[in-house]
This record gives C-alpha cells, sequence and structure tokens, in this order.
C-alpha cells in the first residue's frame, strides 16, 4: 500500500480552496477549510479540515533551582467543569510583549522572579511563548 509521502507532492505548497469562519468567540475562532494536497501525477487530492484559532497567549514555567520546585496554580476550568491545577498562563493584550504579559501572570509577582532565558515562537496566527525562570527566592 502506498503512504501519503508516496503520492502527495510534499515540496509545493497547499493550496487553500475554501476558508471559512464558522465559529468567533472571545477566545478563539474556529475555521472549515477545504485544501488541495497536490499530488506527484499531477493531481490534486482535496480534504477538509477544522482548525481552531486561538487568541495570543503566554504560559510561564517558573523552577525553583534552589530547592527544585515548579510553579503551579489552581483555577477554574470550564471545559472539564473542575479546579485543575497547571502553570501559569493567560491571554495577551492587543500590543503587549510576550515578557511583559508572562510577567503579569497571577503568581509570578509574587516571587523575587528574574529571567533566566526565555523563548517566544510564532506558529503563524498564534503566538505561544514558553518563559523559563529561576527564582531568587524558595517558593
Amino acid at each position: 500500500m502506498e503512504q501519503n509521502g508516496d503520492i502527495i507532492d510534499m515540496s509545493r505548497p497547499v493550496t487553500v480552496l475554501e476558508r471559512d469562519t464558522v465559529y468567533q468567540g472571545a477566545v478563539f475562532s474556529v475555521e472549515d477549510m477545504r485544501l488541495a494536497l497536490h499530488a506527484r501525477d499531477g493531481g490534486d487530492i482535496v480534504v477538509r479540515r477544522q482548525v481552531m484559532r486561538h487568541a495570543p497567549c503566554v504560559v510561564m514555567l517558573v523552577h525553583d533551582t534552589a530547592n527544585d520546585r515548579y510553579l503551579m496554580e489552581r483555577e477554574y476550568r470550564a471545559g472539564s467543569d473542575l479546579f485543575a491545577y497547571g502553570l501559569p498562563a493567560g491571554l495577551m493584550d492587543a500590543g503587549e510583549e510576550v515578557m511583559a504579559a508572562a510577567l503579569r501572570l497571577p503568581g509570578t509577582s509574587l516571587f523575587g522572579v528574574s529571567i533566566a532565558g526565555a523563548a517566544a515562537h510564532n506558529t503563524g496566527q498564534i503566538l505561544a511563548a514558553l518563559a523559563v525562570l529561576q527564582t531568587q527566592a524558595p517558593l
């Protein structure tokens, strides 16, 4: 049986045939798309995909290196209808810098936090950020 990698010409970009926003909310939107994957034989394979686009957000990993502990928060999550533990995270304001957004997250200002290293990744419409921190005081 042939694999898709044998049929699809992965050196050619995919063609977007249709793109419709089927849901627009405050935090995310959903697009319904028809895409043409170009085959090596010159034809196209048309597929339909739904893509969720999230508003720009930031997440932080705060590491207490002296005690090898990490900062976690507990908050209500609507999807599970439970209070759950997770990393400090939140939405970014329009025009806000990644590190400014990360440093205003709940919990991060409670400790003497200094940035030891940071990385931001732009994945098209979504800005995902991870800031790795080193605390100046035990958590």
